[in-house]
C-alpha cells in the first residue's frame, strides 16, 4: 500500500511541475498522505489545494478529513466547517454524511440529522447516510425509523472509494498501537460501505485485542 501511496504521490507531483496551479493534483496529494496516517502533511497539502481555488470542492473535504482522520490535529469545529464548504460547493451527498460525523462527534445532534436529510435529497440511496441516521434514531429509541433506515443502508449505494481510504488509514494507526482512532476509522469505513466486511472483522478482533 505504501508503495502505491508514495508512487501516486510522486505522480501528482509530476503533474504540478508542469501546472503548479492544478487544485486536482494538490488534492491528491493530499488524499495519498491522508491515507498513509500522516495527518499534518495531508492538511497543509489540502489547504494548499483551497487557496490555488477556493471553489475546489475536494480540497475541502480533504481539509476536513484530515482533521477528522489525525487526533494530533483534530479539530472537530475545524472539520465541520470545512465539509459544509465541501457540501455547498459539490453538492456531494458524503461530505454531508462526514458533516454529520463531525456534528453528532461535537454534540450537535440536530444539526447532524439535518446534514443526513440533505444528503439523503442530494442521493437517496446513499448507504452511509441511511446507516448513520439509523444509528441516531436507534440510540433514540426510535425502532421504526432505525429499522428502515437500517434496511436501506444495507441495499443502498455505499462509496467504496472513500471507505477503503478510511479502511486503510485505520491500519496505520493500528500499526502505531493508537487502538482507539483506528476503532473509530473503522467505524466510519463502514459506515460510508455498511457490507464491508473486512472492516467490520478487523474493528471486531482490534476491540478484543484492546481488552485483554
Amino acid at each position: 500500500l505504501m508503495v502505491v501511496l508514495d508512487r501516486s504521490f510522486r505522480d501528482y507531483g509530476l503533474a504540478l511541475v508542469n501546472h503548479a496551479l492544478h487544485p486536482a493534483a494538490w488534492s491528491g496529494r493530499a488524499r495519498c498522505r491522508r491515507i498513509a496516517g500522516r495527518g499534518k502533511e495531508a492538511l497543509a497539502i489540502a489547504l494548499r489545494a483551497v487557496s490555488v481555488n477556493p471553489e475546489w470542492a475536494d480540497g475541502f473535504r480533504e481539509v476536513g478529513l484530515a482533521r477528522l482522520c489525525d487526533p494530533e490535529i483534530g479539530d472537530l469545529e475545524a472539520a465541520a466547517e470545512a465539509f459544509r464548504r465541501a457540501a455547498q460547493l459539490g453538492r456531494d451527498a458524503s461530505s454531508e454524511v462526514l458533516l454529520a460525523f463531525a456534528l453528532l462527534r461535537s454534540g450537535h445532534g440536530e444539526e447532524a440529522k439535518a446534514a443526513l436529510n440533505r444528503a439523503l435529497e442530494v442521493e437517496p440511496e446513499h448507504a452511509g447516510a441511511h446507516w448513520l441516521m439509523s444509528e441516531i434514531h436507534r440510540k433514540l429509541g426510535e425502532t421504526a425509523l432505525h429499522e428502515g433506515h437500517f434496511q436501506a443502508a444495507r441495499v443502498g449505494r455505499p462509496d467504496v472509494a472513500l471507505a477503503v481510504g478510511l479502511f486503510n488509514t485505520a491500519k496505520q494507526f493500528e500499526r502505531r498501537n493508537n487502538a482507539a482512532q483506528a476503532i473509530r476509522l473503522y467505524a466510519m469505513a463502514t459506515t460510508f460501505h455498511p457490507r464491508f466486511a473486512l472492516a467490520w472483522a478487523e474493528s471486531g478482533a482490534l476491540r478484543i485485542r484492546s481488552m485483554q
